[in-house]
């Protein structure tokens, strides 16, 4: 591009590239979410609950973190 040559770069045409599918939404219920905790505090990984629970690792952070707000602040 630099040199006033045009990309070389070209798009696949969508019908030989499949389209990926939708990500399920899990959404846990707060009774999953403090069973989650506890196990979490009973020595479980966060992997390991990621795929127990079938939700991303950064949401079992997220779940942890905020248990662990709720918590601290009563």
């Amino acid at each position: 591009m630099l040199d006033g040559k045009k990309s070389q770069v070209s798009r696949a045409s969508t019908g030989s590239v499949p389209s990926p599918s939708k990500q399920r939404q899990v959404r846990l219920s707060d009774s999953l979410q403090a069973e989650l905790v506890q196990r979490h505090r009973d020595g479980a990984f966060k992997k390991e609950l990621a795929r127990a629970y079938g939700i991303h690792v950064e949401t079992v952070r997220a779940i942890i973190t905020r248990a662990n707000r709720c918590t601290s602040s009563n």
